[in-house]
């Protein structure tokens, strides 16, 4: 038996305001899904947790495909990121 192991991009925009410098991560796939760190390693972490606590409270959303994810156009500020 195989585990089903779904990746989602995840969009990394950094920030330096007054609220100090910090990332912001969300997901195409996962509408809603917003979180932030204030290193690329927390925000990957609070992004892991956060798209595990979005798809459990309901039903899956769709995993974006390789190609999909080669298509995407970034804005300035963003990176991205695939978290597993």
């Amino acid at each position: 038996m195989h585990d089903e192991i779904l990746i989602y991009p995840t969009l990394f925009a950094e920030h330096h305001d007054e609220d100090g410098h910090y990332f912001v991560v969300t997901s195409p796939n996962i509408p809603g899904m917003v979180t932030e760190g204030t290193t690329r390693q927390q925000a990957v972490t609070e992004a892991i947790d956060a798209i595990a606590t979005m798809l459990s409270k309901r039903s899956r959303s769709r995993a974006m495909d390789i190609e999909e994810e080669r298509n995407h156009r970034l804005r300035t500020s963003q990176h991205d990121a695939m978290v597993p």
